[in-house]
């Protein structure tokens, strides 16, 4: 497909977002299409067989071949969006936010699942936030009625379709999955069941980001070295974790 909208004259025809801002999503939807990924059972394990195929693919077969653009490594997320809805990129890994986007300017636009080496779908990113609340100074019981209404079934139902961010209950889950209006979003409703998620479970995880972040990019420009740059990571890996 990236082929084929080259010849149609589009300026980058896979929007390859390996910039500062999150590189980590990105380089993550292409590991586990090659059953790959950051982290083993039991730790990191950046350097991997699989994982050193899906980068050398990307510097020869994509980036090589001048169907990623001129610097992927340096292409942050907003601006690949905004070349996105400009028609500058045709394809690229999204936020459902850039549905909502693309229907208010009338922006036609398609969305379908990543596709896997070995054919199929590969397993879908999922994207975290975390909110904390402190019960310190007496403030247990008021930060409890809080979560309890912010992730009650209409208030995460609400702010899930509005954000076009998916609601993170059950029950808000399958309401937003009942209702019309929220059709674009259905499709994502039903992957989250076999969502990867980022180590941040790992409280090294923040200095590995930055690695990733920092490095990654340079593994798949003309004469980088994705076991390198993998090896590279581990060994900032471990560092962290000591």
């Amino acid at each position: 497909m990236a082929r084929t909208l080259k010849t149609l004259g589009v300026k980058t025809p896979y929007g390859l977002q390996l910039g500062p801002e999150a590189a980590e999503d990105e380089v993550l939807s292409w590991l586990l299409a090659d059953d790959g990924g950051y982290a083993g059972l039991t730790s990191y394990d950046f350097n991997t067989a699989g994982n050193v195929r899906t980068l050398t693919w990307l510097r020869d077969e994509l980036v090589g071949k001048g169907l990623a653009g001129a610097n992927p490594a340096g292409l942050n997320r907003t601006d690949a969006y905004a070349q996105f809805m400009k028609g500058r990129i045709g394809m690229l890994v999204a936020h459902p936010v850039l549905m909502g986007a693309a229907d208010k300017y009338k922006f036609p636009y398609a969305h379908t699942a990543f596709p896997r080496r070995r054919g199929g779908a590969a397993a879908p990113i999922g994207l975290s936030d975390w909110l904390m609340a402190f019960r310190q100074n007496g403030n247990g019981e008021a930060s409890g009625r809080f979560l309890s209404h912010l992730y009650g079934r209409k208030s995460a139902k609400a702010y899930g379709g509005g954000q076009a961010a998916l609601p993170v209950t059950s029950s808000a889950s399958a309401a937003l999955r009942a209702d019309p209006a929220q059709r674009p979003l259905w499709k994502f409703i039903d992957q989250m069941p076999q969502a990867q998620f980022q180590p941040g479970n790992l409280r090294s995880w923040p200095t590995v980001r930055a690695a990733i972040r920092k490095e990654i990019g340079a593994a798949v420009m003309k004469g980088g070295s994705p076991e390198g740059v993998l090896e590279s990571l581990d060994t900032t890996a471990t560092q962290a974790e000591l």
